[in-house]
C-alpha cells in the first residue's frame, strides 16, 4: 500500500511540475499534438509501456490503448462539434484544425509522430498479431 501511495504521489507530482512544464514549453495548442495521429502514437506508447510488465497481459495492453485512442478521438470530434456555431449557423475560426493528419504550420513535427508510429508497430512485440486478434474478434 505505502508504494502505491508513493508512486501515485511521484507520478502526480511529475505530471504537474515536469510534464506540464515541458509540454508548455514545446508544443502549440492544436499543432500536432492535438490530431489524429499523435492518438495513435501516445496509444501505442501506451501499449508499448504495458507490455513490459509481466503481469499485465497483451490483450489488456491492447485494450488501454484503445480505450485512450476512443478518448483521444472523442476529444477531438467534440472540438470540431463546438467549433460550429448553431444558433448563428457559422462556423468559428477553429473549425477544421482538430481532426487532422497533419500539422500544416510545419511538417516536420508530422514527420516526427509518423516516424515513430512506424517505429512502436516495428517495436511493438507481436504488433501484427495482437491487431489480427482483435479484427477477427468485431
Amino acid at each position: 500500500m505505502v508504494q502505491i501511495i508513493f508512486t501515485s504521489v511521484f507520478v502526480g507530482i511529475f505530471i504537474r511540475f515536469i510534464f506540464f512544464w515541458l509540454f508548455k514549453k514545446f508544443t502549440v495548442h492544436r499543432g500536432i499534438i492535438h490530431s489524429v495521429p499523435c492518438g495513435i502514437l501516445f496509444s501505442l506508447i501506451t501499449i508499448y509501456i504495458l507490455q513490459m510488465f509481466p503481469v499485465i497481459s497483451d490483450k489488456i495492453a491492447v485494450s488501454a490503448g484503445i480505450l485512450l485512442f476512443s478518448g483521444y478521438i472523442t476529444h477531438l470530434v467534440l472540438d470540431e462539434l463546438y467549433a460550429v456555431n448553431l444558433a448563428g449557423l457559422e462556423l468559428k475560426k477553429s473549425f477544421g484544425t482538430a481532426l487532422k493528419f497533419i500539422n500544416i504550420g510545419g511538417i516536420i513535427p508530422s514527420l516526427i509522430v509518423y516516424g515513430c508510429i512506424i517505429l512502436l508497430c516495428i517495436k511493438i512485440p507481436n504488433f501484427y498479431n495482437l491487431i489480427f486478434d482483435i479484427v477477427s474478434l468485431s
